[in-house]
């Protein structure tokens, strides 16, 4: 019976999204609904072209009563969420509470929401615990903190169970996006092609990074597992700082990198690193250290040289 569930993912054809939906495919998942203003079709789930903060009637006709639904969709970065913060809260709070409403109303099974464990804690020393006071100094860690206050709210007064995924830092695109999206994949990009690596600030900002593939495997758990509910932080439980990682990618490459430090940005979280004991305790773990996985990210951008406009000399060939 959970085969046929149907689940409804708002950006699916983003970043967690579509690695989400391709293991549900390969799980023989059969009823996948995925709502994405820019959709990327697979095979096996059926996509449809919306923007789920803004066409309604659209969201209204796939929304259905038993649906377990996974909110994945975002209009901003951490970055540009500062810029533009009055529509970033129209957006994304107002546009999530309007969402949560059609949800109420169709009587949904269950919502599972990708938050940000890298931000809405603020800086710590120590790993931080689900139970700790969140003090986020972005505005994206704010948005997101709010959403996580209206799903406890509606689950309170509508009997609407959640799941809050509280993600550190997740890092894996498969290809090489011009866009600045995570640390990781960005130094990746720059240093294959050759180009200098923009630091903000003394390169000694602490985070705790995640594969993608760990982070999948915590959403299908929370889809499988029909009484897992709360909040629960996703990460390694280990921090490492932007230096250590162009130690790690120079390695990999065979060269030292020389990045380009520029003033530190205060909304920048200084050190963030999760404690993961609710999650494990749940059955879940991460299976990637941040070496594996950055060279597997490594091996697949290698298979795709034509692809990013790379040449053969660009790459190394890891053993």
């Amino acid at each position: 019976m959970l085969k046929r569930q149907r689940i409804v993912i708002t950006g699916g054809s983003g970043f967690i999204g579509s690695f989400l939906v391709e293991e549900l495919i390969k799980k023989k998942f059969k009823n996948i609904v995925v709502m994405d203003n820019d959709p990327q079709p697979k095979i096996g789930a059926d996509y449809v072209k919306c923007d789920v903060f803004k066409d309604w009637s659209i969201v209204r006709k796939q929304i259905k009563t038993g649906d377990l639904v996974v909110h994945l969709a975002y209009s901003f970065t951490t970055s540009i969420s500062g810029i533009d913060r009055i529509k970033d809260a129209e957006k994304n709070i107002i546009g999530t509470l309007k969402f949560l409403e059609i949800c109420k109303d169709r009587k949904i099974k269950k919502i599972i929401f990708a938050s940000s464990g890298g931000t809405i804690y603020g800086n710590h020393d120590r790993k931080c615990r689900e139970s700790d006071e969140t003090y986020p100094i972005n505005f994206y860690g704010i948005t997101k903190l709010a959403i996580e206050k209206y799903l406890h709210v509606y689950e309170h007064l509508y009997d609407i169970p959640y799941v809050v995924v509280r993600i550190s830092n997740p890092y894996g695109r498969k290809t090489l996006s011009q866009k600045k999206l995570g640390a990781i994949d960005v130094f990746l990009r720059e240093a294959i092609r050759g180009k200098p690596i923009l630091i903000w600030g003394d390169g000694k900002n602490t985070r705790d990074y995640i594969f993608i593939d760990d982070v999948t495997d915590f959403f299908l758990l929370a889809i499988e597992k029909e009484t897992l509910r709360g909040i629960y932080n996703v990460g390694t439980g280990k921090g490492t700082s932007l230096n250590q990682i162009l130690l790690l990618i120079g390695d990999i490459l065979g060269h030292d990198l020389k990045p380009k430090y520029k003033p530190a940005r205060e909304e920048d979280v200084k050190h963030n690193v999760l404690n993961i004991r609710k999650a494990k305790d749940a059955m879940w773990q991460p299976k990637y250290t941040l070496t594996r996985g950055l060279r597997v990210l490594y091996r697949e951008f290698n298979s795709k040289r034509e692809l990013h406009g790379l040449k053969k000399s660009d790459m190394v060939l890891l053993p």
